[in-house]
């Protein structure tokens, strides 16, 4: 702390001088984390976890989840986006990937503020489902996603989730940010991933695995930027591979699963 002399109150200009202790600022109020993970890889809502979904049960609560969100968000004239890995899924054969275990979507900022401000009118079997939105969600700071620098306690703006499992579908807000070197507008989310109003708009209506959905203009542009010019064409990934007479991922034999280890791929 720094202390230093200066003339005490009610002295002014008597001569006299008091000792006055500057304390430090008080530090900027912490945002504590709304939405807390479970499970082996974090795809659980920590309230409602009960512990590992195998894979088929996952994968029909994760569609019935889509399916309710949809459904109840239609309404109000909303039009969830698919984002990361489900539109990879979607990208590869319009089904969702075997290995992931949360769906991730999109809205623009003002309908999650619709979102927030009518969730509680909303249409949906609540007995089974939870929709929360994360009042952090006007908050825009945005700080770096990687687990190695600092992490955005708060980059989910809101979360429906099933009761039974705690498996849930993930949502974000599209903001606008200032225009990068090309002069194109641009939309961001907090996590923060950063996108060409061009490459989304229009969005097109689409399904996945039967349940209607909506996707992005230019879905490669997007998943090309966000993951590499491979993420459409590399067809073994993590002991999976790509089955082009079934259009299907498989899960792989034990000896690309060793290759992948030993070649660090994966």
């Amino acid at each position: 702390m720094r202390s230093f002399r200066m003339a005490g109150a009610g002295e002014i200009g008597d001569g006299r001088e008091a000792n006055v202790v500057l304390l430090p600022p008080p530090s900027p109020p912490t945002m504590s984390k709304h939405f807390r993970e479970a499970g082996k890889h974090e795809h659980y809502d920590a309230r409602f976890y009960g512990g590992e979904v195998e894979p088929a049960l996952a994968k029909k609560v994760l569609l019935e989840l889509l399916g309710a969100f949809g459904d109840a968000v239609r309404p109000l004239g909303l039009a969830p986006v698919l984002m990361h890995g489900a539109l990879i899924g979607w990208a590869w054969n319009r089904r969702l990937l075997p290995w992931d275990r949360d769906i991730d979507l999109c809205v623009l900022l003002d309908e999650l503020a619709a979102l927030d401000r009518e969730a509680a009118a909303l249409d949906y079997d609540r007995a089974r489902f939870v929709l929360d939105v994360n009042p952090n969600y006007v908050d825009p700071a945005t700080r770096n996603r990687h687990p190695r620098e600092t992490i955005e306690e708060n980059k989910i703006d809101a979360r429906f989730v099933d009761r039974a499992t705690g498996l849930y579908l993930d949502v974000t807000a599209l903001r606008p940010v200032p225009a990068a070197g090309d002069g194109e507008a641009r939309v961001a989310t907090k996590c923060p991933h950063s996108y060409r109003v061009a490459d989304l708009m229009p969005l097109q209506a689409s399904e996945l695995e039967g349940v209607p959905v909506q996707v992005l203009r230019d879905v490669e542009a997007v998943l090309v930027q966000e993951y590499g010019e491979r993420v459409l064409t590399r067809r073994v990934f993590r002991g999976w591979r790509f089955d082009e007479a079934r259009n299907a991922w498989v899960e792989g034999s034990e000896l690309q699963r060793l290759f992948e280890r030993l070649t660090g791929g994966g």
